[in-house]
């Protein structure tokens, strides 16, 4: 569809093991607009509890991007990025309104959230659309990838492989 080709929209990328800040940091110095969600969990450290923050999903990190516009090649042989998550060589952008609602419920201050799982207590702030709060419910990073995968659907259109 033209509309959905001239709006820009969230494409999933996977980093190289340990290296998604400096995909970011990349990224962004192309001027790409990227999505690193993290949270603040609290840990034990040395017996004593720190507020440490951790990505939501280790390795993996959010790019808006315009299909029909955008280059997807120099995101792909940025530093860092392993590769844009998709089917076959086709990224799949996600539900945009999913990745609006993780940005506006990690960005709300999570006024006296205890044990640093701020990001599933909302305070006074609205609570999270359930997919994302199905995300923010899983405590193992494994398993909060593996649901983020399982919300990456075909692209449209396409039937069959040609891969």
């Amino acid at each position: 569809m033209v509309s959905e080709a001239s709006n820009p929209q969230w494409y999933l990328v996977q980093a190289r093991p340990r290296q998604a800040a400096l995909a970011v940091e990349h990224l962004e110095r192309q001027g790409y607009c990227v999505f690193h969600p993290r949270l603040h969990v609290e840990q034990l450290r040395r017996g004593r509890p720190v507020v440490v923050e951790q990505a939501l999903f280790p390795d993996y990190l959010f790019i808006r991007l315009q299909a029909g516009v955008d280059n997807f090649g120099p995101v792909r042989s940025t530093r860092g990025v392993a590769q844009l998550v998709g089917f076959g060589t086709v990224p799949v952008p996600f539900d945009a309104n999913l990745i609006e609602s993780l940005r506006r419920h990690l960005a709300a201050p999570a006024d006296g959230a205890p044990d640093g799982e701020g990001a599933a207590a909302t305070g006074g702030t609205p609570a999270p659309d359930p997919g994302v709060a199905a995300l923010l419910g899983l405590a193992e990073p494994r398993e909060r990838i593996r649901a983020l995968m399982g919300l990456v659907s075909p692209p449209r259109g396409r039937v069959g492989g040609a891969a």
